[in-house]
């Protein structure tokens, strides 16, 4: 009887051993798999999460104004009759064959093609005999510009006595007497003007016609 007993429990405890060893291993691999999932990611990771801010852009920086332009000078317009520019009878002492044209085109690159642009006098004498011409031109042209023709007229020479100052010269053929007094640009050009005594009194009649 006692035999049996011990059989029995020598079975009993195997049986136990046995099953002791089973979940061991059932734990055993359930852990193994457990760790087998997390290697191959089976657990994912969270993904961060962008930043929901969103940079504000710079401003662009504006363009600096430019300094104003400064105003064109504009020349004040000179309208006087040519037989108040010379009188008839001043011209007639000059020379009585010389009569005034109505109406007349200066040439390009003159001093009277220049009044015209600037809005002034010109007015053009022309011996009936030999068909010379004197062309006597009045303008404002504008302090800037009066005082670049002053600066021009220089390369010639100083004539003294006609309005504030004078320069005679010759080019051409051409004599040529510019005259300045106050805002006002006087010249006369002609074949005939050999000096400037020739021209003189013609000159000094049209600057004379600007008061």
């Amino acid at each position: 009887m006692a035999a049996d007993l011990g059989d029995n429990g020598r079975v009993l405890n195997l049986r136990r051993a046995v099953r002791a060893t089973l979940i061991v291993g059932i734990v055993f691999a359930t852990a193994g798999a457990l760790t087998g999932c997390l290697q191959q990611g089976g657990i994912p990771e969270p993904s961060p999460t962008a930043s929901s801010s969103t940079p504000t852009p710079s401003p662009t920086p504006s363009a600096t104004p430019s300094a104003s332009a400064s105003p064109v000078e504009q020349p004040t317009p000179v309208s006087i009759p040519c037989g108040t520019v010379v009188d008839a009878q001043t011209m007639y002492d000059f020379n009585p064959n010389f009569g005034l044209l109505s109406s007349f085109e200066p040439a390009s690159n003159t001093l009277s093609a220049r009044a015209v642009q600037d809005k002034g006098t010109v007015c053009r004498w022309m011996n009936q005999t030999s068909r010379i011409t004197i062309d006597i031109a009045i303008s404002s042209p504008g302090p800037t510009a009066l005082a670049a023709a002053k600066d021009a007229a220089k390369a010639g020479s100083a004539v003294s006595g006609i309005g504030d100052e004078a320069y005679f010269s010759v080019s051409g053929g051409i004599g040529t007497l510019q005259a300045f007094s106050g805002q006002f640009w006087v010249s006369a050009a002609s074949p005939a003007f050999a000096s400037s005594a020739d021209a003189a009194t013609l000159v000094k009649s049209a600057v004379a016609s600007t008061n």
